[in-house]
Formats: C-alpha cells, structure tokens, sequence
C-alpha cells in the first residue's frame, strides 16, 4: 500500500478548483457575460478577457479538474489513514487486509463510482460546451457585442454545464469518511 498523500493536498485542491476558481470566478465571469449582453452598447474589453483569459484558459483547468476526480480515490479513502500514525504501526498484512475492506466498503457506502462517473459526464459535457463556445467566438480582431449575442445560446450552454460540474464536484466528500 502506497504512502497516503496529505488529506489537506486534495482538499485544498478541491477547494481552489471548485470555490475559488468555478464558482467564484469562472462562474461569476459567465453571468456577467450574460449580463453585459443586455447593455445596449456592452464595452469590449470584458468580452475580450472572457475569450482570452477565461476561455483560452479552460483547457488547463478541465485537466486540473480531471486529475481532481482521478486521485479521489486514492487520496480520499479511508485507506490513506493507514499510511499514518497509528494505523502505519499495524503489520503491514492487517494494513493491507484492513484497508482493502474498508476502501471497498467505503466506496460503496458513499457510492464513489456514480459520483465519480457524473462528475466525469459534467466535465465532458463543460468541455464540449467550451469547444463549441470557442468555435463561435474565435476570431482575430477583437471580439464585438454582436458576435457574442451571437453566441448567447453557448454561453449559456457552457453556464449551465460549468454549474453542473460545480455541483458534481461539491457531492464528492469533502474529508475522510471511515464506514
């Protein structure tokens, strides 16, 4: 059995992932997209930031999201207790017998591969969203009020699939839950 990770590293990158970043800043961002829209005249440079900052950035942050959901598993179960005091001082065949029985019940407890699997569907359906985003917005001089109007639906589409993610993300548990 692997040394477990630090408990904080995942909770911490969870917390900056979905807090910090989808939800304080992606999130915010949209709406203010979509609320900029309705202005008779919207100023440019908002919408300039959104596709070069926020857009352009989206890939790196679905990959930090995925990577997030992949090491759940093995940073979140009950397992990672034994890789500390005083779980570690156990003989290492009570560790690994032990362990393995209470990842096993704890993943099934908690139902990690359903919420897994739709944090995984919400971050392929946010990705898609921001490709087609980026397809209708993607263009070399800077970006005009009515090319986003054109693209209302989309923002919309990528609003509504961004929440998704948020609210898939903030199902998984948030600590260490021992069954």
């Amino acid at each position: 059995m692997p040394p477990a990770a630090p408990l904080e590293d995942w909770q911490q990158r969870r917390s900056r992932l979905n807090h910090d970043w989808l939800k304080n800043r992606h999130l915010n961002r949209l709406e203010g997209i979509l609320a900029l829209l309705e202005v008779a005249v919207p100023s440019p440079e908002p919408l300039d930031e959104f596709v070069h900052d926020d857009l352009a950035g989206w890939p790196r942050r679905a990959s930090e999201v995925r990577a997030l959901l992949a090491s759940f598993d093995a940073e979140m179960s009950p397992r990672a207790l034994f890789g500390a005091p005083p779980l570690c001082r156990l003989p290492r065949a009570a560790q690994d017998w032990l362990g393995d029985r209470l990842h096993r019940l704890w993943r099934e407890r908690i139902a990690a591969p359903r919420l897994l699997a739709e944090a995984g569907e919400a971050l392929d359906q946010a990705e898609r969203a921001a490709a087609l985003l980026r397809e209708r917005l993607v263009v070399s001089a800077p970006l005009t009020a009515t090319q986003a109007r054109g693209a209302r639906g989309a923002l919309e589409a990528f609003r509504d699939a961004s929440r998704r993610l948020a609210d898939a993300v903030a199902a998984l548990p948030h600590e260490i839950i021992v069954p």
